[in-house]
């Protein structure tokens, strides 16, 4: 990661494919990682990948795992002024109502899931306070609540009782991937529009397609109503 720059409020990246089994979510989380340094420009001082999509294991990049998120956190973490900085947290694969994602390796054996519970406390063990939350997954408006706080926004795939779509290796991103990485939020566009666009988008997608409507949830904490409409 690039040193601090005082005066500015830095953002760190931490993107984490837990599904290796399917190839799409590993594309997701590296898309993120790429958008994420677009938008935020001069003030992105880096970011980690965790991934258990095949090509990454090959290029030796760390498991995504309960430990590895836990340690990666911390290594953030140690960069952050926790007053001024923020963790831009993007999390994909497939979910439960449960708030897990579903943690495996490209040759189905499965590990611990990642789950709500134990991102909050390894966010909490690093003393990461100001955070943006992204969860594309299945019945990821369940991790609302193990996340949420004055600090905190949370943007989810889908409603807690409702699942999402496009886990298919033959595309590119699943639907929210594709709605919210390829929308605005990559050109300069502030959380609020980046979500509005991308939630106008899976809905024309989704009726085109005769599918239950999968409603992506935004939490938006007290402290964070400033950022969540801020552009570029």
């Amino acid at each position: 990661m690039a040193p601090r720059i005082a005066g500015r409020s830095n953002v760190y990246a931490l993107t984490v494919a837990a599904g290796g089994s399917q190839q799409l979510f590993a594309r997701e989380a590296r898309l993120a990682r790429d958008v994420a340094a677009a938008r935020f420009g001069a003030d992105y001082r880096g970011g980690v990948l965790l991934s258990n999509g095949a090509t990454d294991i090959l290029a030796r990049t760390p498991l995504a795992t309960q430990d590895n998120v836990a340690a990666a956190a911390d290594g953030v973490g140690d960069h952050m002024d926790p007053e001024h900085d923020l963790a831009f947290i993007y999390l994909v694969s497939h979910g439960s109502r449960d708030a897990e994602l579903q943690t495996d390796l490209p040759t189905y054996d499965d590990l611990s899931p990642i789950s709500a519970a134990s991102v909050a406390d390894a966010l909490s063990h690093a003393g990461i306070r100001r955070r943006v939350i992204i969860v594309s997954a299945c019945f990821s408006g369940s991790w609302i609540p193990a996340l949420a706080n004055d600090d905190t926004i949370i943007i989810t795939a889908a409603r807690k009782d409702r699942t999402s779509f496009g886990c298919d290796d033959s595309l590119a991103l699943t639907y929210f991937g594709e709605a919210f990485l390829h929308g605005p939020l990559a050109n300069g566009a502030s959380l609020r529009d980046s979500f509005d666009a991308a939630r106008k988008a899976i809905a024309a997608r989704e009726g085109s397609d005769h599918l239950t409507p999968s409603e992506p949830q935004a939490f938006v904490g007290r402290k964070m109503k400033e950022f969540w409409t801020q552009s570029r």
